[in-house]
């Protein structure tokens, strides 16, 4: 069984530890599909291993997310993300990696358009605040291409932070499933 494990803040170190199992994961799958190219017959090949992310993250750095998607494009196996306690900002965007998305009964997502700080020369900062943009742009649709919302939908939160609840990331799109539903009972 593979699996990534996201938690906490999206920064460099997490990014590195993603990016070496990642790797791994893809050279095996290399591998193994080098094999199964010299086996004619298809139900005596290797299968691939489906890869399991679990995600607690209140967001950070968005280019752990870029490096993600652009490692796991190729990926072989299915991939399944699962949203535990909070998923937020560029842990969302990660959560949308998964082909089937789980999401914890008590667990939440944020959305919200991607922030950036910057000291340096007002030239800079302009050339900056468009390229932000156009980043903004891009993971707008590809929140568009994997839910059920549309940009209209998406519009309405523009200047906001947009809580999503299990049950409205399942009715949006963003999850496939909700996991523990059980009702909860506080004896105090």
């Amino acid at each position: 069984m593979r699996y990534l494990n996201i938690i906490g803040e999206i920064n460099d170190n997490l990014e590195k530890e993603v990016m070496e199992k990642t790797l791994k994961f893809i050279q095996e799958d290399e591998e193994i599909l080098k094999e199964n190219n010299k086996i004619k017959n298809e139900e005596d090949q290797q299968k691939f291993e489906d890869l399991t992310i679990y995600i607690n993250s209140c967001g950070g750095n968005i280019s752990l997310f870029s490096t993600m998607h652009d490692l796991l494009h190729n990926y072989k196996g299915k991939i399944i993300t699962i949203a535990v306690g909070d998923c937020c900002s560029c842990g969302l965007y990660l959560f949308m990696l998964g082909e089937i998305r789980k999401i914890g009964y008590m667990s939440r997502i944020l959305y919200h358009e991607g922030s950036y700080g910057i000291r340096n020369k007002i030239e800079v900062q302009l050339e900056y605040a468009k390229y932000s943009s156009k980043n903004q742009e891009k993971i707008n649709n590809y929140i568009i291409k994997k839910t059920n919302i549309d940009k209209e939908e998406l519009n309405k939160y523009k200047d906001k932070d947009w809580w999503i609840t299990s049950e409205e990331a399942l009715k949006y799109g963003f999850a496939t499933e909700i996991i523990g539903t059980e009702k909860v009972q506080w004896n105090l």
